[in-house]
């Protein structure tokens, strides 16, 4: 074990990843000093490695050998206090520790895993919080965008969407496009996909219903082929698919369903014009009571243009296309 005479704080000057050595400048020698770049916390099977940058304080041994050794790194209190005041401005994430606690963070200071003594685990990447907390028994987190897949195909994405456009051939985050993504893969491929907010097809375009981009889509695959769909637009409720099972009556239109209101809209008509008949029928149960009249006679009279409305909208408007 080799033995040290001298222990000295260096600042680096330099580094050097490719050769492993860093360039020292230490006042009590005239001339800079390279050193090997010293892993204080690696082992043969794990550790924490890094590598130190310029301006760094270093601790250096020097001993029986010729080349001089990095000990470990330093950080007087001057630099520890200058670090607090910039965090204090949120222009670092330095913190201050409490007996027990454990914090790694990048030189930047944008990436950071923290370990409170008290069962904190907090891990931060810039916006991207991930926090567990035992004494909360919660799990918290916010990001910008996010997507998790599982082995077995099950995936789920939201923000702001990431597409690997074709001009590109990378990953690019779509700004100002806030979704969320739900796919289940089976074995020959897509079997269900989920997408609300703002709908997008694999290339980042906005899937178009009948009267403008669609804010939810539900579709089931057979394959790489789209069987069946479930969609909302700005004014549309749309309905795609080879048959479809109404109160129990199946009705086949071939291909790709398509249904009016002389199908669809009776059964709506008749279900909406009970129920706000009964609304009016017990307008005039209230309208006994003194004073309420004219407030009532109100109420009836918008009840009765809305049901003469919605059966005109009704008897007019494609929902299922």
């Amino acid at each position: 074990m080799e033995q040290y005479n001298r222990i000295l704080v260096g600042s680096v000057v330099s580094v050097s990843y490719l050769t492993n050595r860093v360039t020292l400048s230490i006042p009590e020698i005239t001339s800079d000093v390279v050193a090997p770049i010293a892993y204080p916390f690696v082992s043969l099977a794990s550790g924490i490695r890094f590598l130190p940058r310029v301006g760094d304080s270093v601790l250096v041994g020097f001993g029986t050998q010729i080349t001089p050794r990095i000990l470990g790194y330093y950080l007087d209190d001057q630099q520890h206090q200058a670090n607090l005041d910039l965090s204090r401005r949120g222009q670092c994430w330095y913190r201050s520790l409490e007996p027990g606690d454990i914090v790694i963070y990048s030189g930047s200071g944008e990436t950071e895993l923290f370990l409170s003594n008290s069962g904190l685990l907090r891990i931060g990447s810039g916006v991207n919080i991930l926090s567990l907390d035992s004494l909360r028994r919660s799990i918290e987190g916010v990001c910008g965008s996010f997507n998790m897949s599982t082995l077995n195909g099950v995936s789920v994405a939201g923000g702001n969407p990431v597409r690997t456009l074709p001009s590109s051939n990378i990953p690019q985050v779509i700004p100002n496009m806030v979704a969320l993504e739900l796919a289940i893969q089976g074995m020959t491929g897509k079997v269900v996909e989920m997408k609300a907010g703002n709908v997008l097809d694999d290339l980042g375009v906005s899937e178009v219903g009948d009267t403008g981009p669609k804010a939810f889509s539900l579709k089931v695959f057979a394959g790489a082929i789209p069987i069946g769909e479930l969609y909302f637009d700005p004014l549309t409720i749309g309905v795609k698919a080879p048959n479809l099972d109404l109160d129990g009556n199946t009705i086949r239109l071939g291909g790709l369903l398509a249904i009016t209101p002389a199908v669809l809209g009776a059964p709506l008509v008749t279900l909406l014009t009970d129920m706000l008949t009964n609304l009016i029928t017990l307008c005039g149960a209230v309208k006994a009571k003194e004073g309420m009249d004219s407030v009532v006679d109100l109420v009836e009279v918008n009840l009765q243009t809305l049901i003469t409305t919605v059966a005109g909208i009704l008897s007019e408007r494609v929902f299922l296309t």
